[in-house]
């Protein structure tokens, strides 16, 4: 079994003193048997609590719209988890 995952964030600082730290926006990921045949999936976005910049957008392809009625971080991480 292998599980491969990605996270889309706000930005790569994270915990940084000076500048704001980055949010989890998205969350994915696919579980493969022992023959990469995928067996389990999972996608969620995730309500980062603040708009998000043009730039972010760009990078992205996530909108504020996207991310309205999604779970809050913790609730998308025990999700995932």
């Amino acid at each position: 079994m292998k599980i491969y995952f990605d996270i889309e964030t706000s930005g790569l600082s994270v915990g940084e003193k000076d500048r704001k730290s980055a949010r989890i926006l998205r969350i994915s990921a696919i579980k493969t048997d022992g023959n990469n045949n995928i067996t389990d999936c999972f996608d969620t976005f995730v309500a980062c609590g603040e708009y998000l910049s043009k730039c972010v957008r760009e990078i992205t392809g996530i909108s504020n719209t996207l991310l309205k009625g999604a779970p809050r971080t913790r609730t998308a991480l025990k999700s995932f988890k």
